[in-house]
């Protein structure tokens, strides 16, 4: 289906920028780290240094932000592919809106994401 194919080649395109992504976050340097801080503040005395504790809680919430963001990025192009894939099979038509939507969607917000790394 033409539709379908016009819609695919977009995401296609948006692979490159999902890997770059992947690979600039580097995701085991970050659950590495996350775990290292969770223990930081799992430890006795940690809350004494309100100053210490604070950055390290931030540090802690801003990996797990990048991280959560990474997986939701993967989880929409994926989302995205398999929404192709099974609408081309049925042969439907119907969800040629949708699909385009989500790809129109989630370039801009991978674009957004690769600009903070």
């Amino acid at each position: 289906m033409v539709e379908y194919d016009d819609i695919k080649m977009q995401l296609s395109a948006l692979a490159p920028k999902l890997d770059e992504l992947t690979r600039a976050l580097d995701i085991d340097a970050i659950d590495a780290e996350i775990a290292t801080l969770e223990e930081q503040s799992a430890a006795d005395g940690f809350w004494n240094d309100a100053a210490t504790s604070s950055k390290v809680l931030q540090k802690l919430s801003s990996l797990k932000n990048k991280k959560a963001s990474l997986q939701s990025l993967t989880g929409r192009f994926e989302d995205a592919q398999v929404l192709i894939e099974m609408a081309e099979e049925m042969e439907d038509t119907s969800l040629v809106d949708e699909a385009q939507e989500n790809v129109t969607t989630l370039e801009p917000d991978l674009s957004a994401a690769l600009m903070q790394t």
